[in-house]
């Protein structure tokens, strides 16, 4: 189960393309049974518990025994990933209002094909072998008497998140401020590589200059160039450090070859989470741009279009008003979409709600007080004390205060500005590779990740206490 806040479509691609011959050919397997359901309070994805466990098998199995499948797909991924960023771009560049529907439609159809043709490629190992790959490595590495901390250092991926790379030259641009110097261009230059982080799935916010010159303002109010130049020193110097505390656990460890590749392995995993999300939200911005055009052409609400699929505007485009019923219908009583034994299917209303129910009441795990999931990032202390706040969106951001704990679905780009903020990060999905584990073991921040259910156990406001030796959240009094 995947329980956050999105709306239908372009998420529901992920299903499309998870199911898909073409995600079979690639990985030797594909999952035949996919459930995603929305409504105005949720968005979730289920699967079928047997199958999930059969694919994670195969392909963590794969991952580890086929010495040549994740550099594979890697640079597949990227070279897909490439060509979806271009296509995006060349949206960019068009003036839409002057596309016919036609051509709208014609872009449209090409962008989900882009982006379905990089997913199938890039999901799998990570999803699905990741998780099969790290309790793998633990066990390999506990037998030989690795603490848990030292796991924690050689799982720590060897390059820079592109949310820690944004921050880097954040601080740069603020060093220019802080010294005098021009910062126009720079902040135009952030502009550029970074508007569309907070996108996400659906948008619409993107990053501005007035965005870039706010934040570098307020660093530059807080600290002084020396301290500047110090964050930027550790910033740089962070890859270089975790490589050589690596290095170090391989020679005390007398770690095989083979060991330390695999380890590499989990890097390139993380990796491949982490870069996914710059080439998506990037063609998730184009699309938004597209399905904006098509709304016009046809006189109505874009919201509209993400409650229908491409092949039921194309069958309706004669008759928008047919469009429209099924967009409102849809937004209002709650969608399914499925794949049954790889077949399609479509439900709403009171019967969609019933197997979403029925599915969210097979979760289980807690004893209403405490509940476990996996250490993410230790942080810095064994025992984490704070109160709850649970955010369902980046666009509730602004309710965490300071030193408060960030409770979510799971993390994304946008969520950054807030896990900065927070004293830990809790999240209902994520594995080693997440993006969650990834940037807070950056941040040196406690996260406690794949807990299944923390936003629905917890509640904004509880005063919580965090083992992060043991994984646990218990609920304490008041």
């Amino acid at each position: 189960m995947r329980n956050r806040k999105l709306i239908p479509i372009p998420a529901f691609w992920n299903g499309k393309s998870q199911s898909s011959k073409m995600t079979e050919e690639v990985h030797g397997l594909a999952l035949r049974n996919w459930w995603q359901y929305v409504d105005r309070n949720n968005y979730a994805s289920f699967y079928l518990e047997e199958e999930w466990a059969n694919i994670e098998k195969h392909i963590g199995e794969r991952i580890i025994k086929d010495k040549k499948y994740t550099p594979a797909v890697y640079a597949l991924q990227k070279a897909r990933g490439k060509f979806l960023v271009a296509t995006s771009k060349k949206i960019h560049k068009h003036k839409l209002a002057d596309f016919g529907l036609e051509r709208l439609l014609a872009e449209y159809e090409n962008l989900e094909a882009s982006w379905i043709n990089f997913d199938h490629v890039n999901v799998p190992p990570w999803l699905f072998g990741g998780e099969y790959l790290q309790k793998y490595l633990r066990k390999q590495l506990e037998s030989l008497g690795v603490t848990e901390e030292e796991v924690g250092i050689l799982l720590m991926p060897s390059k820079l998140s592109f949310s820690a790379e944004e921050e880097l030259e954040i601080l740069k641009v603020a060093l220019k401020m802080a010294t005098g110097e021009r910062t126009e261009k720079a902040i135009n230059a952030l502009v550029k590589k970074y508007h569309w982080i907070p996108f996400g799935y659906d948008g619409p916010d993107l990053y501005d200059a007035e965005y870039y010159e706010k934040n570098v303002r307020e660093i530059v109010a807080k600290i002084n160039s020396r301290e500047i130049r110090q964050k930027i020193k550790e910033l740089e110097n962070y890859v270089a450090s975790v490589k050589e505390k690596q290095k170090k656990l391989f020679v005390k460890y007398k770690l095989s070859k083979e060991l330390q590749r695999l380890l590499g392995i989990a890097h390139t995993l993380s990796e491949m989470t982490d870069k996914r999300k710059e080439y998506q939200y990037q063609a998730h911005v184009a699309f938004h741009k597209i399905i904006k055009g098509i709304a016009e052409a046809l006189n109505f609400d874009p919201l509209i279009l993400k409650y229908v699929t491409f092949e039921e505007i194309k069958e309706h485009q004669a008759t928008p008003k047919k469009i429209v019923q099924l967009g409102e219908k849809r937004m209002d009583e709650g969608l399914l979409l499925f794949w049954r034994d790889s077949q399609f299917g479509i439900l709403t209303g009171k019967r969609a709600k019933k197997i979403f129910d029925e599915a969210m009441g097979e979760i289980t795990g807690s004893d209403g007080l405490t509940l476990k999931g996996s250490v993410g990032s230790k942080g810095s202390v064994s025992i984490v004390k704070g109160i709850v706040r649970i955010l369902h969106s980046p666009k509730e951001m602004d309710q965490l205060k300071d030193g408060e704990i960030l409770v979510t679905a799971m993390t994304t780009p946008e969520y950054v500005p807030a896990m900065r903020r927070s004293l830990a990060i809790i999240t209902d999905e994520g594995g080693v590779t997440c993006h969650a584990a990834i940037v807070s073991r950056e941040l040196g921040k406690p996260a406690i990740i794949g807990t299944k259910i923390a936003t629905k156990f917890l509640k904004n406001g509880e005063l919580i206490e965090i083992d992060m030796e043991k994984g646990t959240i218990k609920k304490l009094a008041q």
